[in-house]
């Protein structure tokens, strides 16, 4: 780090102390949180040449930001490791945002990684877009090289994916080893023990997403039997020592009115998550036309449900559009990418192709590759058949990999 990152990371130190103890001790700490973060986001907007959101969206963002359920939220977050306060405050905001904004300005882009350090795993879920990879696993030492270029870039966040990554217990090293770092970790649930979650509180960098398809029925119809009951258990858990955790909802039209009904969103928060996320159903891996991708209908039905579950609930409700007819934007190869546990570098976890293997090339050569740049130019054109997750039933996208000799990674041995 610069001597001026040195300072500035240490007055964000003392302010996230600051800004902890007072969420802790006074509920009016949220509110001035709320505020604070609303005025940064119009000061980082404006500095960086984007504009700020047209004149009737700002009181409703204030509206969003004063509402008594994301205050309670906050507070619940604030409560937390405070590793977590200090990778947002810190490092994702005061050191790593003008990080990325230089290495956006001299040209170089800095993408969210997905990994998969590993596609073993316990379970054998119908549909699962890591089934048909090869049971491989990317060194450690390629991780960390691979996080330590990210953290010089500016990013202090990486998304952990499967296989099942509880299997590798070198992850716990990685995890130790960049406690700046926020990691995401996705997994099934079923290797989730006291010692595990013991192990997360204490690094407390670690955020948990359990992944699920509703209640047992679903659930276990994709995963196995009994498995939903131990996802239930090891959420109990993870709300007994207060860590960072969520769950993962893959949303397809066969289980669509459950996962959005009232009923499991009352489940969720009982079970005192802090995120929800609803990924759509992706046709992919060995699913043998057991389920199907949400329709448009369904995928505005979803968004809606996500406003009401924010407007109800102390809970971070996300969702997207992924491989539907409504996307005008994709960030496949542009604000993210997926390394396979081959090394291999996808432009997004649904996209089964590779130009280029992570092994003996840096993030930024990957980025700055002949598919990538293909990739973001036919990303930006605002039709959803030429996103990535659309390749199967693409010509162009097809015709494309050809050209640069792009691999299918499934076949990659």
């Amino acid at each position: 780090m610069s001597k001026l990152e040195r300072l500035v990371a240490a007055a964000a130190y003392v302010a996230s102390v600051c800004l902890r103890r007072l969420f802790l001790s006074c509920k009016a700490g949220a509110l001035i949180h709320n505020y604070v973060i609303f005025l940064a986001y119009r000061f980082m907007t404006s500095r960086s040449g984007r504009e700020v959101p047209d004149v009737p969206e700002v009181p409703k963002a204030i509206e969003r930001w004063r509402h008594p359920l994301t205050r309670k939220l906050v507070e619940r977050i604030y409560d937390l490791s405070p590793r977590v306060v200090e990778n947002h405050v810190v490092w994702t905001t005061a050191v790593g945002y003008p990080r990325r904004q230089r290495q956006r300005r001299s040209g170089l882009w800095t993408p969210n990684l997905y990994i998969s350090p590993t596609y073993d795993c316990n379970l054998a879920c119908r549909g699962c877009y890591a089934n048909g990879h090869k049971p491989d696993e990317l060194p450690h030492s390629e991780l960390e090289r691979i996080i330590a270029e990210q953290e010089t870039s500016g990013i202090f966040h990486a998304v952990i994916l499967g296989g099942e990554p509880f299997l590798r217990d070198d992850l716990w090293q990685l995890y130790a080893h960049h406690p700046r770092v926020l990691f995401t970790v996705f997994t099934n649930g079923t290797m989730i023990s006291e010692e595990v979650v013991e192990r997360i509180a204490r690094l407390g960098n670690i955020r948990l997403m359990i992944s699920l398809e509703g209640f047992a029925e679903a659930t276990d119809r994709r995963r196995g039997r009994g498995v939903y009951d131990k996802i239930v258990a090891a959420l109990e858990m993870c709300k007994q020592k207060n860590i960072y955790y969520g769950v993962s909802v893959t949303v397809a039209q066969e289980n669509f009115e459950g996962v959005t009904s009232e009923a499991f969103i009352e489940a969720m928060n009982s079970h005192g998550i802090h995120l929800i996320s609803y990924v759509l159903y992706m046709p992919c891996g060995t699913d043998n036309g057991a389920f199907s991708a949400p329709t448009t209908e369904q995928v505005l039905e979803l968004e809606r449900c996500v406003e009401r579950i924010q407007d109800r609930y102390p809970i971070i409700a996300v969702t997207g559009r992924n491989g539907s007819n409504l996307v005008t934007s994709c960030p496949a190869a542009s604000g993210r990418l997926h390394i396979t546990a081959n090394g291999d570098v996808e432009p997004c976890m649904f996209c089964h192709y590779a130009a280029d293997s992570i092994k003996g090339k840096t993030i930024a050569e990957v980025m700055n590759s002949d598919f990538f740049k293909r990739i973001r130019v036919l990303t930006s054109a605002g039709a959803p058949s030429l996103t990535p997750c659309r390749t199967s039933e693409s010509l162009v996208l097809r015709r494309l990999f050809e050209e640069v000799g792009a691999y299918p990674t499934t076949e990659r041995r």
